[in-house]
């Protein structure tokens, strides 16, 4: 079932020409589930994931054996980006350890309250000199965070950042 959504996913990056950043349950052969934040670039490459490393539902999703820090570079931008999801916002691990590797734009995304708009603007205000490209499911929110301060859009010397929620 996962490789049926990444093609839809690959087919809607290329079709609107976006890089696109997707949180999904993905499943493994083994009946694993994995709570994985996918990359597709703007020819509907699948450029990363990441599995992220602090499930917020223990029971239903699967913990890496072990922290994968996890980048990806987009054609025209000229910075790498880092990827952490939903509840690794609230541990040093991997958002820490990529900010102490240089990397300073981040994507993130959650589903649960527990990491609202104030946890997102406390993690903007400690990293310093960073963006953290957020998406919210829960309450449908969405933003890019710098400094503690959420921007309402933000454009890059070689292209802009566009965030929205698409309703599951």
């Amino acid at each position: 079932p996962s490789s049926h959504y990444y093609r839809q996913l690959a087919c809607l990056a290329k079709d609107i020409n976006i890089t696109l950043a997707v949180n999904l349950c993905e499943g493994d052969t083994n009946g694993t589930n994995w709570n994985t934040q996918a990359i597709f670039d703007a020819t509907g490459h699948l450029l990363t994931k990441y599995r992220k490393t602090h499930p917020y539902k223990a029971k239903c999703f699967a913990k890496p054996a072990r922290v994968t820090l996890v980048t990806f570079n987009v054609t025209g931008v000229p910075f790498e980006t880092g990827i952490f999801t939903c509840k690794d916002i609230l541990y040093s691990t991997p958002a820490k350890n990529l900010y102490d590797a240089g990397i300073r734009h981040f994507v993130y995304s959650s589903a649960i309250p527990l990491v609202g708009n104030a946890v997102k603007k406390v993690w903007s205000e400690r990293y310093r000199d960073s963006f953290l490209m957020a998406s919210d499911s829960a309450n449908g929110d969405s933003g890019v965070y710098n400094n503690g301060d959420k921007l309402i859009s933000s454009t890059l010397n070689n292209g802009s950042i566009v965030l929205w929620h698409v309703p599951v």
